[in-house]
C-alpha cells in the first residue's frame, strides 16, 4: 500500500461498492498552508498545483515526522493532531472558539469549523494527551486539526471491508443532525415526556425522585441549563463557579436559588481523568464516532477555578428526551425501561389528539380461536384520504449503531422489522372484514406508521423499506418529533401529504418532518400547540434573557434550529 511512503499522496474514492480504495499520486505544497508535503501537517482537501481533484476523491498527504502512522487518512491522524497540545491549552482554545459561533444559523455552522469537530476536539484531546504537550493552540493549529477531521471516514484500515455507505452516512448522521433541530422543541418534549405524559397503574418517578437525577426538579433544571448556556457562551466558554454566590446573581435568585443552580453544575462537570474512566466503559472501534463524555457532562473541571464547554450545545442538550432517558437508566433500570415504552406510546396519542381535529382510535383486544388474546395496532387515525395504522416502539440505536456498525441494520431489523409485521397482521384483519375491526374504515387507503422514540436514520430508505415491506400496505417510520408535525396538520391534508410522500421515493428516504416540509412547504405547517404551550409554561426563558441583560451579559436567546 503507498502508506509506506511517507511522501506518497493518497487518493480515496468511495467506490459503488461502498468500500474506500486507494491510489498513489504525486506530491506539492500544501494549498491551506503552503508547507511542502514532506512538513505539512495540514490536510487541507484541496488539489495542489498539477493535481486533479473531482467527485468523490480526497487528497491526503503523509509528513516525514515521527508522528504520521503508517497508514495515512485516517481518524487517527485526527486524534495525533488534538494529543499535540495539553488539555488545559485546548480545551479553553476550544470553549472560546465554539462559543463565538453558538448562535449561528444553520447555514452558518456549515462554514469554519463544524459544532462536532469542537466536540471531538475537546474529546479527543481529554481522552489521549496529557500536560506535557507542549505545542501552543492557535487558529491555524485549530484548522489543521478540523481538516484532519474533514478527511477521515471515521474508521480504521481494519474497518474498511466492512463498512457501506448506509453505515458511513449513518454514523455522520447521529453525530450532525442533533444542531440542526429546535432546541426549544427538544427541551419541550423532554419535559412532556417525562413528567406530563399519563400512563395509569404505572410507576412513575415522582417530582423529588427527579430531582435526585437531575440535580433539580425537572423544570428547574432546564432553567439552570438555559441560564449556564447563555452565560458560557457571553464568556469565552466558560462559567465561574463563585459567581452565583456574588451580588450580581440577585437577580437570578428568583428564577432559579444559587444552591440549584449549583448543583446542576456539578451534575454536568467532569474533570479529565473523570472524562477518561467514563470512556472506557463505553469503547466503540470507530474513534470519530466513539462515545463523547461532554454528551452527559458538558463542563470541563481544569482546576483553574473555572467550568469550561467545549461545546455549549451540549449544555442545552443536557436534559434533552435522549439524556435524561440515559440517567433515568442507570437510576432506575429496567423499572424505567418497562415504563417508558408506555410513555412513547402515550406521548404519540397525547400528541395525536392535541388540536382536536383528527379521529383517532386507540388500541383494542379481541378474541382469536387457539391465539387467545390479541391486540390491535396501538393507535388508528382516520383521515379522508387514507387510515393511518400506528405501532409505538421505544427502541434506541445502541453506542455501536450510532457509530455507523454493522449492528445497525440488525436493530433496525429487531425493532422497525417488527413493527412492519405487526401493522401488516393488523391490516389483514382490518380488510378480511374481522368484525372487530368493523370501527375502523376501510374503504380508503391504508398507510402504516411506526413510531420510534428517537429518529432511526435509514430506516425510510428504498434497501429498508423494501427488506421490512409487506404487501398488505406501504409503512413509514417516525420518531416523536414526525409526529409533532403530522399531528398539527388538518386531517384533510395528513392523510394527502403521507401518500404524496410515499409515491415518491425521495421524499419517502427523507425524515418525515423534512418531507412533509418538501411537499407542503414551511409556512403550511401549523406550529404544535403543545410543545408551545409547554415551553411558556415550563420556565420563564424570557425572565431569563430580561435578567441576563440587565447583568450585562446580553443573550440573542436559543440557537436557532433547523
Amino acid at each position: 500500500m503507498a502508506g509506506s511512503n511517507p511522501r506518497t499522496s493518497i487518493r480515496r474514492e468511495v467506490s459503488h461498492q461502498g468500500v474506500f480504495q486507494f491510489q498513489g499520486s504525486g506530491t506539492g505544497n500544501c494549498v491551506a498552508c503552503r508547507e511542502p508535503s514532506p512538513t505539512c501537517w495540514c490536510v487541507s482537501g484541496r488539489q495542489s498545483p498539477g493535481q486533479e481533484l473531482s467527485g468523490r476523491f480526497l487528497v491526503m498527504r503523509a509528513a516525514a515526522d515521527p508522528w504520521v502512522p503508517e497508514v495515512i487518512g485516517r481518524y487517527s491522524l485526527f486524534r495525533q493532531a488534538t494529543r499535540r497540545h495539553a488539555p488545559s491549552e485546548l480545551i479553553p482554545a476550544v470553549a472560546a472558539a465554539a462559543a463565538k459561533r453558538a448562535y449561528d444559523k444553520p447555514a452558518q455552522k456549515l462554514k469554519g469549523i463544524h459544532p462536532w469537530v469542537y466536540a471531538a476536539m475537546a474529546r479527543d484531546c481529554m481522552l489521549y494527551s496529557n500536560e506535557r504537550r507542549s505545542k501552543p493552540v492557535d487558529d491555524n493549529a485549530l484548522r489543521q486539526m478540523h481538516n484532519y477531521f474533514l478527511d477521515s471516514p471515521g474508521w480504521d484500515h481494519s474497518q474498511e471491508s466492512t463498512t457501506s455507505i448506509f453505515t458511513m452516512l449513518l454514523g455522520m448522521a447521529y453525530e450532525q443532525t442533533w444542531y440542526q433541530k429546535n432546541p426549544k422543541n427538544e427541551l419541550a418534549r423532554s419535559y412532556l415526556l417525562y413528567t406530563k405524559t399519563e400512563t395509569p397503574g404505572l410507576w412513575q418517578p415522582e417530582a423529588d425522585e427527579w430531582q435526585e437525577v437531575l440535580g433539580a426538579p425537572f423544570q428547574t433544571a432546564l432553567t439552570a441549563s438555559f441560564i449556564l448556556y447563555a452565560l458560557s457562551c457571553s464568556h469565552a466558554g466558560t462559567f465561574d463557579p463563585k459567581w452565583p454566590e456574588s451580588h450580581g446573581y440577585s437577580k437570578f435568585e428568583g428564577l432559579i436559588p444559587a444552591k440549584e443552580l449549583l448543583r446542576v453544575l456539578d451534575l454536568l462537570t467532569t474533570t479529565v481523568e473523570q472524562a477518561k474512566d467514563r470512556a472506557k466503559e463505553m469503547p466503540v472501534p470507530a474513534g470519530r464516532y466513539a462515545f463523547n463524555p461532554l454528551i452527559e457532562r458538558p463542563f470541563v473541571d481544569l482546576g483553574d477555578g473555572l467550568r469550561y464547554a467545549p461545546q455549549p450545545h451540549f449544555v442545552l442538550r443536557a436534559f434533552e428526551t435522549q439524556n435524561v432517558y440515559y440517567r433515568a437508566m442507570a437510576r432506575w433500570g429496567d423499572r424505567f425501561g418497562q415504563v417508558f415504552g408506555s410513555k412513547v406510546e402515550a406521548y404519540t396519542g397525547m400528541q395525536l389528539r392535541h388540536t382536536g381535529e383528527q379521529t383517532v382510535i386507540p388500541e383494542f383486544t379481541w378474541e382469536k380461536k387457539k391465539a387467545g388474546v390479541m391486540r390491535s395496532s396501538d393507535w388508528f387515525v382516520v383521515t379522508p384520504a387514507a387510515t393511518i395504522l400506528i405501532e409505538c416502539k421505544s427502541a434506541r440505536m445502541t453506542l455501536e449503531a450510532r457509530a455507523g456498525n454493522q449492528k445497525a441494520e440488525s436493530l433496525l431489523d429487531q425493532y422497525v422489522g417488527k413493527a412492519y409485521r405487526q401493522l401488516a397482521k393488523n391490516a389483514e384483519e382490518l380488510r378480511a372484514g374481522n368484525p372487530n375491526f368493523s370501527h375502523i374504515p376501510a374503504d380508503r387507503p391504508l398507510i402504516g406508521l411506526v413510531v420510534t422514540a428517537e429518529r432511526m436514520f435509514g430506516s425510510n430508505s428504498d434497501r429498508m423499506r423494501s427488506r421490512f415491506g409487506t404487501p398488505s400496505l406501504p409503512v413509514l417510520t417516525a420518531s416523536l418529533e414526525d409526529v409533532e408535525t403530522l399531528s398539527s396538520l388538518p386531517p384533510e391534508t395528513l392523510g394527502e401529504v403521507l401518500t404524496e410522500i410515499l409515491e415518491d421515493a425521495h421524499l419517502a428516504n427523507q425524515s418525515l418532518t423534512d418531507a412533509v416540509v418538501r411537499v407542503i412547504g414551511p409556512e403550511a405547517i401549523p406550529k404544535n400547540q403543545l410543545i408551545e404551550d409547554t415551553f411558556n409554561e415550563l420556565t420563564p426563558f424570557s425572565r431569563v434573557e430580561e435578567a441576563l441583560n440587565r447583568a450585562g451579559d446580553t443573550s440573542p436567546g436559543f440557537p436557532s434550529g433547523a
